[in-house]
């Protein structure tokens, strides 16, 4: 059996336009309606140090106590963070602007450095465990930290 040309390029098309058809959403489908920061992105983590909660009212309020300035000193680093607006240093040609953006990043960095160890010393406090994702995410400060003060202006 001869096919034509063109029946032929119709049979080899097919698979393609089937598998680029589109499909229905599942059922359980999510959309994401907000944006992946890079802080998603970067550090992909539970927001928690996993510190056991003690039964003891006096442990449990240093418990509490630990638990709020390691929440408040995470803030603070991302507080820190923000700070830095490299766009700013990229796009400027004036030489005093791009200066008080590299000293913004540096201190926005060290304020990132010094408030994620805080957090990191609250959760060992409350009898938790530094896990790698809080350990890299204090390594991230640090090397941005670098990284900007080496920066040439």
């Amino acid at each position: 059996m001869k096919l034509s040309p063109a029946l032929a390029a119709i049979f080899l098309a097919i698979p393609s336009l089937v598998a680029a058809a589109p499909t229905a959403t599942p059922a359980g489908a999510v959309e994401l309606s907000t944006p992946v920061t890079a802080n998603i992105v970067a550090f992909p983590r539970e927001a928690t140090c996993n510190a056991p909660i003690p039964t003891d009212p006096d442990d449990l309020e240093k418990y509490n106590e630990e638990m709020r300035k390691m929440s408040e000193a995470t803030v603070k680093a991302h507080t820190g963070e923000r700070m830095c607006k490299p766009a700013d240093f990229i796009s400027s040609k004036n030489k005093q602007v791009k200066e008080r953006v590299k000293k913004a990043c540096v201190e926005g960095y060290e304020m990132c450095v010094s408030n994620r160890k805080k957090a990191n010393n609250a959760c060992k406090s409350a009898g938790g465990t530094v896990d790698q994702g809080h350990k890299d995410a204090l390594q991230f400060c640090k090397d941005k930290k670098k990284e900007w003060s080496n920066k040439k202006v």
